[in-house]
C-alpha cells in the first residue's frame, strides 16, 4: 500500500480519487467491462495519436450537450491546476489528497504538470465555452510493480453528474495501455462510498484493506477499462 500522505513530502502525495459522491451510480454499468467505455459521447476526428503529438486535444460532447477537450497537461498548465484545485469543495480536497490542502504548493505543481507522458501521464478536461479547466486524471508508475500505476481523477463540484470522470479515466486508460500498463490500482478510502462502487463496477474486485483504506486493482486488458475509438 502507498505511505500515507503524512509520511510523505509534500509534492510526493500519493495520487487519491475524487468520484462523484451525490451521485454513487452514476459511473455505472452492466458489465465492469464496459464501465468506463464512451457510448453517448461523440468526439473529434482527431486521432489519439495527434492529440498526443500535437496536444490540441479530443473535443466531445457530454450527455448533456456540454463540448469539452481532453487533452494531455502541459507545464504550462499550473494555473488551470491551481484554479480547480480552488473550485474543489474541502470534502472533494481531502477525498482527492487524504489531507486537508488549502493550496497546491510550488512543488505539487511541478510534479503534477511535468510529466514525461509514459511512466507520468495526466490529461486535463477543459470546457470548450470558457477555456475554464473541469477536471484532471493522472497515472504513476509504481516503483514495486512497474506494470502497474497508480490512478486519480478529480472534477470539480460543480461539474459532478455530467460524466467528466468517465470520459478522463477512459483517456488516461488508454493512454496507460499504450505505454504498456497491464493494471491500475486505486487507493480510495473505505467510507467513499461512490469510489469503493466505481471500482468495484470497474472489475477491482477483493480490494486489500489497511485499516480505513482500501486498495483496488483494475485490469486494463482489452475486455476491461476501455474507451472509444474516435469517430
Amino acid at each position: 500500500m502507498p505511505a500515507s500522505p503524512v509520511e510523505q513530502s509534500d509534492h510526493r502525495l500519493p495520487l487519491r480519487t475524487v468520484v462523484d459522491r451525490k451521485h454513487p451510480g452514476a459511473a455505472s454499468s452492466d458489465t465492469a467491462s464496459a464501465q468506463f467505455a464512451y457510448g453517448r459521447w461523440s468526439v473529434s476526428s482527431r486521432s489519439r495519436a495527434d492529440m498526443i503529438a500535437i496536444g490540441t486535444g479530443l473535443a466531445m460532447n457530454l450527455p448533456d450537450g456540454t463540448s469539452i477537450t481532453v487533452r494531455p497537461i502541459v507545464p504550462e498548465d499550473k494555473q488551470l491546476l491551481v484554479e480547480v484545485f480552488g473550485r474543489l469543495s474541502e470534502e472533494s480536497r481531502y477525498w482527492r489528497f487524504f489531507a486537508n490542502l488549502r493550496g497546491l504548493t510550488p512543488a505539487m505543481l511541478v510534479n503534477f504538470t511535468e510529466v514525461d507522458h509514459s511512466n507520468h501521464e495526466a490529461v486535463i478536461a477543459i470546457e470548450s465555452s470558457s477555456g475554464q479547466a473541469v477536471g484532471v486524471a493522472r497515472y504513476g508508475r509504481l516503483s514495486e510493480d512497474p506494470e502497474a500505476a497508480e490512478v486519480a481523477v478529480a472534477v470539480i463540484d460543480a461539474w459532478h453528474r455530467r460524466g467528466v470522470a468517465r470520459v478522463l479515466l477512459a483517456e488516461l486508460s488508454a493512454r496507460a495501455r499504450h505505454e504498456g500498463f497491464r493494471r491500475f490500482v486505486a487507493v480510495v478510502r473505505a467510507d467513499n462510498r461512490a469510489a469503493v462502487a466505481l471500482f468495484e463496477r470497474a472489475g477491482g474486485g477483493k480490494p486489500r484493506v489497511a485499516g480505513s483504506v482500501l486498495e483496488y486493482v483494475i485490469e486494463l486488458g482489452q475486455g476491461s477499462v476501455r474507451s472509444r475509438t474516435p469517430r
